[in-house]
């Protein structure tokens, strides 16, 4: 399950660039694993969403995964997850309708996750 709910048109083609071959397909040799996470019973990426929509695209089932064992804010992406839920994206293709243009993306979902982790400093600051 993604926990992001837009992909950036210029990190895709950026992507694209870097692990797609001269035979159109993923070079795995250069594609690191995608990291998930299990909380609340949801498996969700924590990082690597536009690789994840590439091998979509592609057409491929399965791509390489492991586990995130770094000590990030979970809070925040139990928001992320939630938000996610809310607008129906449950699996990564659900993110084709949802791909933006730079200026777009940093507006509608990096100054969201912004504005929604200040308000998690807050609140932890008033408890």
């Amino acid at each position: 399950m993604p926990s992001q709910l837009f992909l950036n048109k210029d990190k895709l083609k950026a992507v694209q660039s870097k692990y797609i071959d001269t035979k159109g397909e993923l070079n795995f040799s250069y594609f690191e694993p995608v990291p998930i996470k299990k909380r609340h019973g949801k498996v969700f990426f924590t990082d690597g969403h536009h690789r994840a929509f590439l091998a979509y695209q592609l057409g491929y089932q399965t791509i390489p995964i492991e586990w995130d064992t770094d000590d990030l804010d979970w809070e925040l992406y139990d928001i992320c997850v939630q938000w996610c839920e809310e607008s129906k994206i449950s699996w990564i293709g659900d993110l084709a309708s949802r791909i933006l243009s730079t200026p777009d993306y940093e507006i509608l979902w990096i100054k969201r996750c912004e504005n929604m982790h200040r308000e998690i400093i807050d609140k932890q600051k008033t408890t």
